[in-house]
């Protein structure tokens, strides 16, 4: 670890300018100075330190603290921090909690405001002997089955849970088979006869009078039947004698 060590007056703030190494951490520590006078920060003073990438908005948030008695301010820099870049924007805000009052409400709340502010530029070099991209690009080939993966962003097999058990579940033949039930239940209750009041499902509602008919007309067909058999046996001329008789008979009846 490199320690950097500056004093800044506040009288004549000017815009800080540090040097470092690329995969280099650096811990910088100011002395804070009004003129020739040291400067003591008031009590429950406290530091934050941001950095960002010149031209981006990769913002970085590091370790930052009061030191001394409140006399410096100590902040890290740290490779981890670094994306590459050559040039960053660095700033160290110096806070302390202060009451503040609403003047709609009335109420008081505590916030953070800034006492002191540092900015500086941070350019970062080629490290001694370091080699830029030393493998050929792009690569031709990768061996996957050498290539070891700790704590991989992805889903392996161990991130995979086990099949569900469908044993208890119903089967496709199973659903075939209740719904071919229900089919069979739903047409036996749509051909289903329901039993009028009074009545009995074998019991005959026919009038008298429908009754008589019917068996009348059965008697007539019967007529008619021998008849054509007796043409066929004895010949038309006593045929025609038989039906001349049986017509008679019929008249009598009351047919």
């Amino acid at each position: 670890m490199t320690l950097i060590e500056e004093r800044i007056n506040f009288r004549e703030l000017k815009q800080q300018r540090l040097a470092i190494f690329r995969g280099e951490t650096v811990s910088a520590r100011y002395t804070f100075s009004n003129g020739e006078a040291p400067l003591e920060l008031p009590e429950g003073a406290k530091a934050s330190f941001l950095l960002i990438a010149r031209g981006t908005n990769d913002w970085q948030r590091g370790h930052a603290a009061i030191v001394d008695k409140g006399t410096a301010v100590e902040f890290s820099i740290l490779p981890r921090m670094t994306n590459g870049s050559n040039s960053y924007e660095w700033f160290v805000r110096i806070t302390k909690a202060t009451q503040v009052c609403d003047p709609e409400t009335g109420e008081s709340e505590e916030r953070d405001g800034i006492i002191y502010r540092i900015n500086g530029i941070l350019d970062v070099k080629p490290s001694p002997g370091e080699t830029v991209n030393p493998l050929p690009s792009p690569l031709r080939e990768i061996d996957f089955d050498t290539v070891m993966v700790h704590n991989p962003p992805w889903a392996t097999i161990g991130d995979i849970p086990p099949p569900q058990d469908l044993s208890g579940l119903a089967t496709k033949k199973d659903v075939a088979s209740v719904a071919k039930v229900a089919g069979k239940a739903l047409s036996e209750a749509r051909g289903k006869v329901d039993k009028a009041e009074g009545m009995g499902l074998s019991q005959n509602d026919f009038t008298d009078e429908y009754l008589e008919k019917v068996d009348l007309l059965y008697a007539k067909s019967l007529v008619t039947k021998s008849i054509a058999e007796a043409r066929l046996q004895l010949g038309y001329s006593l045929a025609e004698t038989l039906t001349q008789g049986i017509a008679n008979a019929q008249n009598q009846l009351g047919a």
